[in-house]
C-alpha cells in the first residue's frame, strides 16, 4: 500500500484515479471513519469491497457527493423541507441521509434496496479529491466488518485491516476530530428516525428540526 500525504499534486491523483477507473476501492479519509471508496457504477470495485470487508450483501454501500444540492441527483424525499433544514445545518458534516432512491443507476451498490444513503462531508482533503474527480464516490468503512462496531476506524486500524488489499490510501492532511462514526438518520413526515447517533446528537437535531414543526421521532 502507497500512503498518499498531499493529493493535491497531480501527479498521486493521476495515479489514484487510473486505479480507481481500472476497478480497485483505494481508501480515504472523511469527517469520521477511514472509508474505501470507489465508483458507484464499478461491479468489480464494489464486489472488492465485500469481499475485502467479508461484508454481508445485503448491506448497501453509501453515496457520498461534494455539493448538498446535488442530492436530488441520486435521491427522492417525502419531506423536501425536512430534507432542507439537514442540508442548511448540517452539511457538510457527518449526517448519512437515508432517502429514497431516484432510479436504478446504483443498483450493484445498493442491492436492489428501494433506499439509498446520502452524505456529503467536509474533511478538506476528501473535499479536494472530489473536486478532482467530479463524480460521486461509493463507500463504506475501511474495516473488517463487525471488528470496530464501537469505535472509528483509524489510520491505523485501515492499514491494519486492508493495507494488504487496497493500493493507495489517502492520508487526511487535518486531524479528524470526531468521536463517533457519522449520525445516520431516515426522513420522515415528522421528521427523521436515527438509526445511529454519533456526534451529531438527538438534541442537536431536534433543535433544528424544531423550528419548523418537526422532531426526531422515537
Amino acid at each position: 500500500m502507497e500512503i498518499i500525504n498531499d493529493i493535491e499534486q497531480l501527479s498521486e491523483l493521476d495515479k489514484v484515479v487510473q486505479c480507481m477507473e481500472a476497478g480497485n476501492p483505494v481508501i480515504i479519509p472523511t469527517d469520521t471513519n477511514y472509508n474505501l471508496a470507489c465508483f458507484p457504477e464499478s461491479s468489480e470495485a464494489i464486489d472488492k469491497i465485500f469481499r475485502y470487508k467479508k461484508r454481508p450483501k445485503n448491506k448497501p454501500l453509501s453515496l457520498f457527493f461534494l455539493k448538498p444540492e446535488d442530492w436530488r441527483k441520486y435521491g427522492v424525499c417525502e419531506n423536501d423541507e425536512v430534507m432542507q433544514l439537514l442540508i442548511e445545518n448540517f452539511w457538510p458534516g457527518p449526517l448519512n441521509i437515508i432517502v429514497n432512491k431516484k432510479d436504478s443507476s446504483y443498483d450493484y451498490m445498493l442491492n436492489g434496496m428501494d433506499s439509498i444513503a446520502l452524505g456529503c462531508i467536509s474533511n478538506p482533503t476528501w473535499r479536494t479529491f472530489m473536486q478532482a474527480l467530479r463524480r460521486p464516490v461509493a463507500i463504506t468503512s475501511a474495516n473488517i466488518s463487525g471488528t470496530v462496531d464501537d469505535m472509528l476506524v483509524t489510520e491505523e486500524i485501515a492499514i491494519e485491516q486492508m493495507g494488504t488489499s487496497v493500493e493507495y490510501f489517502i492520508k487526511s492532511q487535518k486531524p479528524i476530530t470526531t468521536s463517533k462514526s457519522s449520525t445516520i438518520v431516515i426522513v420522515t413526515k415528522k421528521g427523521v428516525k436515527i438509526l445511529r447517533e454519533g456526534d451529531i446528537d438527538r438534541e442537536t437535531l431536534n433543535r433544528a428540526l424544531i423550528k419548523r414543526g418537526y422532531c426526531v421521532e422515537q
